[in-house]
């Protein structure tokens, strides 16, 4: 819930596409603008991140929505200061896998445990990138930034040390922008900004480009 930049609600409710109905969750441990959201292996779902008051305070105590028992589990273990809107996937292994500058699994059992994975190797910032899981445990980022970079970076998660590589770089620098996975397996890369800072018109990308993750290359 958003009540102005920087402070989030602490609400949290459902939506049933059957009915077309929401349902209220009981609150959160506090507010959260700019949350990440990740559905885990047995349904609960993993909530992380997001800010509280108008000086974009971070929330550091994740927390599981526990569908069993319709309750909130904190994670009081695992409070770490983290980028607004993490990029989150389910990794191979049961963890939650954090697409920081820093890249850590998060295991959500009990108290919450973080181990360290990798570090991005063309980091350029956490801000306004585009990640996705295109194919078992292998996760890809593009863009950030500010100014942004063309950087790609792609990570296998299921050799024992996963380390992050470059890929082929994006014909422009983007940020904010999307990466979608196409049915054939390719991403498609578009919108976002080539100049810094915001609603700089002149700065859009206009053209879109596809990632082939048989080559690496993009078109």
């Amino acid at each position: 819930g958003h009540v102005q930049n920087g402070w989030g609600l602490d609400d949290a409710s459902y939506f049933n596409p059957v009915s077309k109905t929401w349902t209220r969750l009981p609150d959160m441990n506090n507010g959260r603008w700019y949350p990440s959201s990740t559905t885990l292996a047995n349904g609960d779902v993993l909530v992380a991140s997001g800010s509280y008051n108008s000086t974009y305070t971070v929330n550091t105590v994740p927390q599981v929505w526990q569908i069993n028992s319709g309750t909130w589990r904190n994670l009081t273990n695992a409070n770490r200061h983290l980028p607004l809107y993490p990029s989150t996937f389910l990794a191979p292994n049961g963890q939650v896998f954090f697409d920081t500058q820093n890249s850590y699994y998060l295991d959500t059992a009990n108290g919450g445990t973080w181990t360290l994975v990798a570090r991005n190797v063309g980091f350029e910032g956490d801000n306004y990138r585009s990640s996705a899981m295109y194919d078992i445990g292998k996760v890809i980022r593009t863009g950030g930034g500010d100014p942004p970079t063309r950087t790609t970076e792609v990570i296998d998660l299921m050799p024992s040390t996963p380390a992050w590589r470059l890929s082929s770089s994006m014909a422009s620098p983007r940020r904010q922008h999307n990466l979608t996975i196409l049915p054939d397996g390719v991403l498609l890369a578009t919108g976002g900004s080539s100049l810094a800072g915001f609603n700089n018109r002149s700065g859009a990308v206009l053209a879109a480009e596809i990632w082939d993750p048989n080559t690496e290359t993009l078109t």
